[in-house]
């Protein structure tokens, strides 16, 4: 079974001047009642880490990578998260082509 889904609501956001340190609250949409929370910083060895609800622990290496490290795994944090961490990826994406 495939979960796919996209954000309906960013509560609360929060990015740094380098654009890898960050905190956003959001909902998936479709919306089933869960909101996440993720801080993300970045990994020494490459890649992002993203922690998740303050409770499971992801790497992220753009676009697509995402690995579960440790914590509380199941199929709809991780697909929420790796929807998440591409949708903050094109950001950083979209801010690195405006400042060239």
């Amino acid at each position: 079974m495939e979960v796919k889904v996209g954000i309906s609501q960013v509560e609360e956001m929060w990015v740094s001047e380098n654009g890898v340190e960050s905190f956003f609250i959001f909902e998936p949409n479709p919306r089933d009642g869960t909101k996440y929370t993720i801080h993300t910083r970045e990994c020494h060895y490459g890649g992002v880490y993203a922690i998740v609800n303050e409770n499971s622990l992801y790497r992220y290496h753009a676009p697509h990578d995402l690995k579960f490290l440790c914590g509380d795994d199941n199929k709809f944090t991780y697909h929420a998260t790796k929807w998440a961490m591409w949708a903050l990826y094109q950001s950083w994406r979209e801010e690195s082509r405006e400042e060239e």
